[in-house]
Order: C-alpha cells, then structure tokens, then sequence
C-alpha cells in the first residue's frame, strides 16, 4: 500500500528510527552492564599491551576506577565502595610502600577482594599474601585466559561474600558501613542516623548522624540498597534480615536484638 502522504510516511520512519535508538541507548548504559565495581592501581610507570587490552575491556564492562598510585587509590576507596582492587606492584612490599598499603587496606574497610600483579608471583609470595583476607596474585606480564578467569573469580567471591557497603560523610571525613550490618535508620529533619551491628563485634550496636536532605526512597536507591532496606514508618528504614518479630495489632517491629521500630498503617501490608 502506497501512502498518500510521502512527508507523513518520512517523518513516521524518522519517528520509529529515532525512538529504537532512544531505547537502544537507555538499554545499554554508557560503559556497558555494571557487574562489579573495580580499582585498578598502576603503581607503575608502563602496563604491558596484554594487561592494557584486559584493562579495557574491564571498563566496558563493569563500573570501574583507573589510579596511577596507592596513595590515590585510598582516596578513591575511602569514596566508593569496591568489590576488586587489582594491584600493579613489587611484592613483597616493604618499608613505606607497606605502610601506605595497609593504610588503603583501612580505607576499604578491609572488605575488599585483591589481586596483585607482580613479576614475583610465586609460592612464596602467596605465604606472604596470608595476612591479606581475599588476596590473590598472577604473574606478570599476564596470561590473558588465565587473568580473566581470575578477575570472574574474584568478583564472584566478593559477591558471595555480600560486601556491599554504603559511603556517608561525618564532618566532612567518608565512613563506610557494610549495607548487611544495617539494623535500621532513623530520619531526624534534615539528619539520617544509621543504627548497625559493628562487623568485628557482631553483639555491640553502633550508630552514625550525618546531614541528607534526600527522602528515605531516594536515599536507598542513590546507594543501591533496596535488597537491604525497607520502608516501614514516614521516618524509618528497617532491615527485614534482621527482624524478630512483627506485632501488627500494636505496629511495633521488635529487631533480633530486641530493639524497637515503629509500624506505620502504610508500610505494614508490605510485611505481612
């Protein structure tokens, strides 16, 4: 069938090209599909072209963080929250390379998993390693099969390990909490208070009060939390793994450590 129209007909194919590119574009983020969150720290003057390809690769398809330095690595891991630290470095570390290490250590909360780079990666240096919890090593210059099979390794290891953690700022320094550790949080006005179970100390209950004028929706989504959280009052959040109980007569949430959190006639459906 001919249309009538030709400018109608050109203008409609323009319309249905331009809309499949739209979806296209919104389908696929810049950077492709985020599937883990990695730092790779240079720590040295050249990379060899078979890490640089890898390298590449890895920022098409993961959120991914590129530092010349240990120094400006912590600054980047006391930011964000990272599944994978890739490190370019001479191993064994000493004197003030280690110092400074253990320091970025600090600033990832020690949660993160780590591969190391090293023309050094023998059996002696994995005995070396043991003091780092989740630490791994390849030889450098790398074999690609070997190194991508690694990284899937160790991303995996840092996703079973459940080590998401949320970024937040008091007076002006970063802290991180593990999302896991969350109890629940509490809206004051213009202030949030985070109430969670201190990870080395799993028995003693800790809290932190930062400024966030973002609503408690906004709030959860901006750090990627929703399996953590739930709503459950206009001013609460509560973490459903850490429920004991629910009285639904009296809207009252009892926590496993028998702490108290108010029900609200709005949220409660969503807990029954």
């Amino acid at each position: 069938m001919i249309c009538a129209n030709p400018l109608l007909f050109c203008r409609k194919v323009c319309y249905d090209v331009i809309k499949i590119l739209l979806l296209h574009h919104l389908a696929i983020p810049k950077g492709g599909i985020n599937l883990g969150r990695i730092l790779f720290i240079k720590n040295k003057q050249t990379i060899d072209p078979e890490l640089q390809k890898e390298i590449e690769a890895l920022e098409k398809k993961h959120t991914f963080y590129l530092e010349d330095s240990i120094w400006d690595g912590q600054t980047t891991a006391e930011k964000n929250y990272i599944d994978l630290v890739i490190l370019q470095s001479d191993l064994p570390m000493e004197g003030r390379d280690e110092v400074l290490f253990d320091n970025f250590l600090k600033a990832c909360n020690f949660q993160s998993v780590l591969l190391f780079i090293s023309e050094k990666a023998d059996s002696v240096l994995q005995k070396d390693l043991q003091k780092y919890d989740y630490s791994y090593v390849t030889p450098s210059p790398i074999n690609q099969e070997q190194f991508q099979s690694l990284v899937k390794k160790c991303l995996s290891i840092a996703d079973s390990l459940d080590l998401k953690k949320i970024v937040c700022y008091e007076n002006n320094l970063p802290f991180h909490i593990r999302a896991k550790d969350i109890l629940y949080t509490y809206r004051d006005g213009k202030h949030m208070d985070i109430v969670y179970r201190d990870p080395e100390k799993p028995w003693m209950e800790r809290s932190k009060r930062f400024f966030d004028r973002r609503s408690l929706g906004n709030w959860i989504k901006h750090h990627e939390i929703e399996k953590y959280l739930t709503q459950c009052h206009k001013k609460y959040l509560v973490s459903p793994a850490h429920i004991e109980s629910i009285d639904f007569t009296n809207k009252i949430i009892t926590l496993e450590n028998k702490t108290t959190v108010p029900l609200g006639d709005t949220y409660a459906k969503g807990f029954r």
